[in-house]
């Protein structure tokens, strides 16, 4: 799924880019239920009008309104405005609601600044978990979190999203979920540790994760929960930050269940790791203090 995703979404090139990262001008019109125009009727008028360049995309726009959002050449917006509204001749409910115009110089530092947004996240997550616990745990949590940023990418891209700045919001809101969800069975797994709990280092990190499965599946449901409303009541730009946050939602808890505690059982090869300011507390400490 994660080749698939990536690869389709390569193969789309600069279509792959919403007008955030890319430059050019989006304009979002509205128009009456039913009235809908073939995309490639649409596409062949603007090419006659020398606009090759573009994209189309049909939105729900609520109620008995839908909305077609075109992107086209940095400057081409009123052209294609003249085009479109030729073309849906007859729909007095045809209408402009928004205009976006984004140079490429502005596209690319935004561009830059998203990247860096991510990179930085993922290095305090490395630093913060390999302090707090060891470093098998934080390479655990970082690969898991690139699993989760891929897939839910390799979705997106296949589902026909853009990369744009509220999807990277939702990419770094992902992040923060993931990686709360990893620490919990983290916490849970260093608790067993230090308490001692007799078995093998697989059985004691198997007890942690049903232990904290509960919580992990009531946190996320609520999230999806909140997650679909946006998705299906949403439209526009929060349509396609509710459909990453859905599907990040779900690869980031199949990550921190079945990927993380993995991940850190393969570095120490099945062995107890060393957990930073790790006290063992046996039982036979327990009954001594108490006695």
């Amino acid at each position: 799924m994660v080749i698939v995703g990536i690869a389709f979404g390569f193969s789309r090139g600069k279509d792959a880019l919403g007008i955030d990262f890319r430059g050019g001008d989006r304009i979002t019109f509205e128009f009456t239920e039913g009235k809908k125009k073939a995309n490639a009727v649409l596409r062949d008028a603007l090419d006659q009008a020398g606009l090759s360049d573009n994209m189309i995309q049909y939105q729900s726009g609520g109620g008995s309104r839908e909305r077609l959002q075109v992107t086209v050449p940095f400057g081409k917006g009123g052209e294609a405005e003249a085009v479109l509204t030729k073309s849906f001749v007859g729909d007095e409910n045809f209408k402009k609601v928004s205009h976006l115009r984004t140079g490429a110089s502005i596209s690319e530092d935004i561009l830059k600044s998203a990247i860096k947004s991510l990179l930085i996240a993922l290095f305090a997550i490395l630093v913060y978990v390999t302090f707090r616990y060891e470093f098998s745990f934080a390479l655990g949590a970082i690969l898991a979190i690139l699993h989760d940023i891929l897939m839910t990418m390799g979705i997106f891209f296949l589902w026909g999203g853009e990369l744009s700045s509220p999807v990277m919001a939702a990419l770094l809101t992902i992040i923060g979920f993931s990686i709360n969800d990893t620490i919990v069975i983290f916490d849970r797994i260093r608790e067993d540790l230090k308490l001692g709990l007799p078995g093998t280092f697989t059985e004691i990190m198997n007890v942690a994760i049903s232990k904290t499965l509960s919580r992990t599946i009531i946190t996320s449901g609520t999230t999806l929960l909140a997650a679909g409303s946006l998705f299906f009541f949403g439209g526009g730009a929060i349509n396609e930050f509710a459909f990453v946050l859905l599907a990040g939602v779900l690869t980031g808890t199949f990550s921190s269940i079945f990927i993380a505690g993995s991940l850190v059982l393969w570095r120490n090869k099945g062995e107890k790791p060393k957990l930073a300011d790790e006290t063992v507390i046996t039982q036979h400490s327990i009954s001594t203090s108490e006695a």
